[in-house]
C-alpha cells in the first residue's frame, strides 16, 4: 500500500504539503477540515493555520520537517487552537524519499487520545514500514513474543524473523527491547 492509499484510508484529516504549506494531497477528512476552517484553512493553494498568529511557527515546523534527511528524526508537533478554545495537534513528518518525487511533509491530525489507527499510520510513515512490519511491531509493542506474533498472524517464524530484521534496520535498533522502546518513545513524545 503506498503513502497516498494509507492517508486516504485514515479517518481523520491528513495532508501532504511542501515546506511552504502548498497542498499536494488531502484525504476526505482533510478536505472537510479545510472547508470548515476551524483550525486550518486553504489560501491560494497553501494550508495555513486559522489563527494567523501561529503561522510563523507553523511554517518553521514544515520547513524543518521537509528539510530533514530522516523521517524518524524530522518529526514535529504543531498545536493549533480554534476561536472557541478547542485545540488540535498536528504531527509533522517528512515524506519518505521513495514515496514522492519531491520532498514534502505529512501532516496528521491527532485526536488527543490514544488512537491505534493514528499510531499505526504515524509509525508506518515515520519508519517507512510495510503493513506486515507494522503489524509485527504493534504485536511486539503489546508485549507479545516473536513466536506469539507469528502465530497470531499465521506467518512462519522465519517470516517473522525476516520482518524483525527489517524493523531493526529501519529503526536503527538491534534488539527487540530496543525496538519496542524506540517505537513507544516515538509515540509518547511525537519526536
Amino acid at each position: 500500500m503506498d503513502l497516498v492509499s494509507i492517508l486516504n484510508a485514515f479517518s481523520r484529516p491528513a495532508f501532504i504539503v511542501d515546506e511552504a504549506g502548498v497542498l499536494n494531497l488531502a484525504n476526505g477528512a482533510g478536505h472537510h477540515e479545510l472547508q470548515q476552517g476551524s483550525y486550518l484553512r486553504l489560501e491560494s493553494g497553501r494550508i495555513k493555520p486559522a489563527d494567523a498568529t501561529v503561522e510563523p511557527s507553523f511554517l518553521a515546523s514544515l520547513a524543518s520537517a521537509a528539510n530533514s534527511f530522516s523521517p524518524a528524526s524530522g518529526r514535529g508537533v504543531i498545536r493549533l487552537q480554534d476561536n472557541k478554545g478547542g485545540s488540535l495537534v498536528l504531527f509533522c513528518q517528512p515524506v519518505p524519499t521513495h514515496a514522492a518525487a519531491d520532498q514534502g511533509v505529512v501532516l496528521l491530525v491527532d485526536a488527543g487520545h490514544r488512537d491505534p489507527e493514528a499510531e499505526s499510520i504515524r509509525i508506518r510513515v515515520a519508519f517507512d514500514l510495510t503493513p506486515a512490519e507494522d503489524r509485527l511491531a504493534r504485536e511486539l509493542m503489546s508485549g507479545r513474543s516473536l513466536a506469539e506474533a507469528a502465530d497470531r498472524h499465521h506467518i512462519s517464524r522465519e517470516t517473522a524473523k525476516t520482518q524483525l530484521s527489517s524493523l531493526f534496520r529501519k529503526t536503527r535498533t538491534h534488539r527487540q527491547a530496543e525496538l519496542v522502546a524506540c517505537l513507544l518513545s516515538f509515540l509518547a513524545h511525537g519526536a
